[in-house]
């Protein structure tokens, strides 16, 4: 399939997980990335719960905190587009406009698993190639 212009060099989603991942091996190590990702995979529903409470609460301030806090996590590990939404979401919180947050909430909902299973592989691509020295 040819890529045109307008798609050409763009980076997938797997593409930018697994280079974040690669950068912060090369700063940290293969076992404090798996950590750090470890971490996200552990805390990202209850994040994404922060944010539902939030908005359900009409708590704007509350809502652009979980969803500044996430955007950081997100960007971590480099779930780029997630951290996006959620910077959208932060900002519409941040100017008092929740009437875009249902749809953006959605989104971040729905993207949720395919990011989670991505992180996931993530972590196994570091495991193989740290051998059987890595905790897992």
């Amino acid at each position: 399939m040819a890529t045109d212009a307008c798609t050409a060099g763009e980076e997938t989603p797997e593409d930018s997980i697994n280079r974040a991942a690669d950068l912060l091996a090369s700063e940290v190590d293969d076992e404090g990335t798996i950590e750090i990702f470890e971490l996200f995979l552990r805390d990202a529903a209850a994040r994404v719960g922060d944010i539902q409470q939030a908005y359900e609460a009409q708590e704007a301030a509350e809502l652009r905190r979980a969803a500044h806090s996430f955007a950081s996590v997100c960007r971590t590990v480099g779930a780029h587009e997630y951290a996006r939404i959620s910077e959208n979401l932060e900002n519409s919180a941040l100017a008092g406009d929740l009437s875009s947050a249902t749809a953006e909430i959605s989104q971040i909902c729905k993207m949720l698993p395919p990011v989670l299973r991505l992180v996931e592989q993530a972590v196994a691509r570091l495991r193989a190639r740290g051998g059987e020295n890595l905790p897992g």
